[in-house]
């Protein structure tokens, strides 16, 4: 993750890094690989939790950067990101900057259907861009208004474990998980996120803290050229899907 994010593409000349980690039995290994990264595109700072936080806690507290920055990254470290993330993240954002029907933005596509676990391929309406009533937690951006609008939500400690509306599969995930969260959150509100249909991230899939085996199936192709992109607004896009991976004009 460190070197491809060291080797994309930024159009700007001071890109803050913060690489946060929380703590765990392989500390120590992890922090100095921290410390010892040289990140060449602006200041990198090095945080490090004084007690375990676990995953939904340390994704939460990371996506409160953009309160701070007025917009944020966040990439986990099971990522490698393409050379362009950056512009497009940019771009992203700054196309549905006062769009208030929009929850977040993905810089992953699916091409897995975790749901039914089956491949999946989003219909190609001609623009380079899909709307997903499903967060994105391989690698995700947040402006500071779509970010203080979900812990508004978030912190009135909503029951999301009886709510139908909100698919089984997703109330049956750990309470470890920050996702499931923000998918209640934008089945309620009626919101959604954008993704891009070229990715912009891949997963590797290895085991790890919350992955007990190897698995390839969340491994995708990653755009690899630079592109003006071409998004469209969500009341004219085709390829728009609910939480069932459903394109929700097919009746």
């Amino acid at each position: 993750l460190l070197s491809s994010l060291n080797d994309a593409a930024y159009i700007v000349d001071d890109v803050p890094l913060i690489i946060s980690i929380d703590k765990g039995e392989n500390n120590q290994d992890v922090l100095a690989v921290a410390e010892a990264f040289v990140w060449k595109h602006g200041e990198k700072k090095v945080i490090y939790q004084d007690k375990n936080l676990k995953l939904r806690k340390h994704v939460l507290q990371c996506g409160d950067y953009a309160l701070k920055y007025g917009n944020v990254i966040v990439l986990e470290d099971d990522l490698y990101v393409s050379k362009y993330f950056y512009q497009y993240a940019e771009a992203a954002l700054k196309f549905t900057q006062g769009n208030d029907r929009i929850g977040g933005i993905s810089l992953y596509n699916h091409r897995f259907n975790v749901e039914a676990s089956e491949p999946f391929e989003a219909v190609d309406d001609g623009y380079d861009n899909l709307y997903f009533q499903f967060a994105s937690s391989w690698g995700e951006a947040w402006s500071k208004s779509q970010w203080e609008r979900f812990k508004e939500w978030y912190e009135k400690n909503p029951d999301i474990d009886n709510r139908i509306q909100i698919p089984v599969y997703v109330r049956n995930w750990s309470q470890s998980s920050w996702l499931k969260y923000f998918i209640a959150y934008l089945i309620e509100k009626d919101l959604y996120f954008l993704y891009p249909h070229k990715s912009l991230t891949t997963n590797f899939g290895e085991a790890g803290t919350h992955v007990n085996k190897n698995n390839t199936n969340h491994q995708v192709p990653i755009q690899n050229g630079e592109i003006t992109y071409k998004f469209s607004e969500l009341e004219m896009s085709k390829a728009v899907y609910d939480a069932y991976y459903e394109n929700v004009y097919l009746q």
